[in-house]
């Protein structure tokens, strides 16, 4: 996927919660950088703080913590979501995920630092990605439960 249809994506998918203006789409790509992942490459690992907020492009990513040497998976993302180790990212405390590539994956990735300037300097940004959370948050309940 090139860097150009990859942003394609990006704003495809934030044009379904807020509307895209040029100066947002600029300050998007000041913020966001582009990365070719490969199968089985560790993104996040158990342990270290979480530096960024993953978009996947194509292929799929894995979260998963590891319980008694068994591996349990808490998150498959597909192409076009968001996603990283949020407790870790969140806090700025050590990891207890993995986000691992399971295929070929495409991502934008977005730091810590940079998402926290858009979120402050940009209500847009800040009204959108606090939607995305909380639709996020009612999906894995609804998961949880469908579950149990």
């Amino acid at each position: 996927m090139t860097l150009e249809n990859a942003f394609k994506e990006l704003f495809d998918y934030l044009n379904i919660y807020m509307e895209i203006d040029i100066d947002d789409k600029k300050e998007i790509y000041k913020k966001f950088s582009y990365d070719y992942i490969k199968k089985n490459t560790y993104l996040e690992k158990e342990g270290n703080l979480t530096k960024y907020i993953y978009f996947t492009c194509s292929g799929f990513l894995q979260l998963y913590i590891e319980k008694d040497e068994e591996i349990v998976t808490t998150q498959i993302n597909c192409p076009t979501r968001l996603i990283t180790a949020f407790q870790s990212f969140n806090s700025q405390q050590p990891s207890i995920e993995n986000l691992k590539a399971i295929t070929d994956v495409c991502i934008l990735k977005i730091t810590k630092e940079d998402y926290v300037e858009l979120f402050h300097k940009n209500e847009k940004w800040s009204n959108t990605t606090r939607l995305i959370y909380e639709l996020g948050q009612i999906y894995n309940e609804q998961r949880l439960k469908n579950m149990i």
